[in-house]
Parts: structure tokens; C-alpha cells; sequence
């Protein structure tokens, strides 16, 4: 007997070969769903931690100035005449005001810190941008609308009323429709409405002026007390928008 063909290695056959890979594949695909699902609820715990932090912010300028940012502000400087009328110095959305407080100075959005974006948003950008929607009734438009600056002492529900949400993307840019003047629609001034529900969107990423629903058609919102939901399409209520009744 030959001793170096004892030590001769057993090479696998094509079709062991085959049914190893074969379960592979299976193994694979049954894991998939499973990272899948553990990448979408670290993507949700990020953007509710985010949310959080925008809340604290935004009750620090609450603190200081006893009052809710405005959507878009002329600010308090000086008029100044443009085509023959007189306009005010522009000083930015809701983002840029509260900027500062995390030690930036956006104008237009020029910085726009990472905690006013969302790491779930299906559209990515190249730069951090804004990717959720205020409340329209709570940070108003004082410069092309009709807006007025919200009194925090106005808002006597903050655990049921929303401050931020998720807000739909644009499908080109990924830019998001956070201006809060476009949110009209979600105004019901009518106590007796309170608990009716708002019509559920179309939650898709199509520059409309709606929220988002990113996690299994729920979305997230910051309430003026600082919590954060999920709440599902169709199951938001007129006094969640509602400044008071």
C-alpha cells in the first residue's frame, strides 16, 4: 500500500459543490429581511434622537425669547426698498434662526447642521440638509404669509400638539417641502373637531407639501413638550395641529 496515498485529500464533487452554495444562498436570504430591519430601526432611532435635540433647541430659543422661531423672518433690522416697495432685511427659514444655537450661522441654509436632517430620508444628499416639517400653526411664515410669531404661552396642549415631522422630498434634489405656510391644509380652528382624523397622503417622495410616513407607513413627531411618537398615516388628529381651543 502506497503510505502518500492515505494523506491524499477527498476533493468535493460539483454537485457538493453546488448544494454548499446553494444553502449559502438560502442563508443569505433569509438573513437579509432581518438586516434589513435592523438597519431601518437604527436609521429610526437616529432620526428620533435627532428630533429629540431639535426640541431642546427650539425650547432654548423658547426660553430666550418666550416665543416659537417664525418659518421665515424679515428679522428686526433695517427696510429696505426693493422695486418700489419697502421690504425687510431677510434673515432666513426656521432652520438658519435656530442655527446659532448650535454654534452655527446659516443664511439660506448655508450650514445646516446634521441634526436637522434624517439618516432615514430615501433621497440622500450630498450635504446635510432640512428634512422635517414644522407644525404650521406653530412656526407660522411672518414674511410672505400672513404669519404671526407664537407666544410658547399660546400653546396650552404642548403634550398633543406637534412641533416637527418628517417632511416629503423632493425627487430630484432630495430637498424637502419643510416650508410651513404649505401645510394649510391641516388648520381646523373648530373645537368640535378635535378628534377627527386627517386624511391619510400618498407618502411618497413627490415635492409635495405633506409629511412623511418613512417606517412602514408611520412617521415620527416632536410634540411641543419634547416627546417624539410614531404615528400612522391616516391617524393624526386636527388637535394635533391645533394651537388651542
Amino acid at each position: 500500500m502506497n503510505p502518500l496515498r492515505s494523506l491524499r485529500v477527498r476533493a468535493f464533487t460539483l454537485i457538493e459543490l453546488l448544494v454548499v452554495i446553494g444553502i449559502i444562498v438560502l442563508l443569505a436570504a433569509l438573513l437579509m429581511p432581518a438586516i434589513i430591519k435592523v438597519q431601518d430601526s437604527s436609521k429610526m432611532t437616529a432620526a428620533q434622537s435627532n428630533l429629540r435635540q431639535l426640541g431642546s433647541v427650539v425650547m432654548s430659543y423658547v426660553n430666550d425669547t418666550g416665543k416659537y422661531p417664525p418659518g421665515s423672518d424679515a428679522g428686526l433690522g433695517s427696510w429696505l426698498p426693493c422695486n418700489g416697495e419697502v421690504t425687510p432685511t431677510w434673515r432666513g427659514y426656521w432652520s438658519d434662526i435656530l442655527s446659532p444655537y448650535l454654534g452655527l450661522n446659516s443664511y439660506w441654509g448655508s450650514q445646516t447642521s446634521p441634526i436637522f436632517d434624517s439618516p432615514a430620508k430615501l433621497i440622500k444628499t450630498a450635504a446635510p440638509t432640512v428634512a422635517f416639517t414644522p407644525n404650521p400653526q406653530i412656526i407660522q411664515d411672518t414674511q410672505w404669509g400672513s404669519g404671526h410669531v407664537i407666544p410658547a404661552s399660546r400653546v396650552t396642549r404642548q403634550s398633543s400638539v406637534i412641533l416637527l415631522g418628517d417632511a416629503v422630498q423632493d425627487p430630484v434634489h432630495g430637498w424637502v417641502c419643510f416650508l410651513p405656510w404649505q401645510q394649510s391644509q391641516l388648520y381646523d380652528s373648530d373645537p368640535n373637531n378635535a378628534d377627527q382624523y386627517i386624511d391619510a397622503t400618498n407618502n411618497k417622495d413627490d415635492a409635495s407639501n405633506q409629511f412623511r410616513f418613512r417606517y412602514g407607513n408611520k412617521g415620527q413627531f416632536l410634540f411641543c413638550d419634547g416627546h417624539v411618537e410614531l404615528i400612522e398615516n391616516g391617524k393624526l388628529q386636527k388637535k394635533n395641529f391645533a394651537i388651542s381651543y
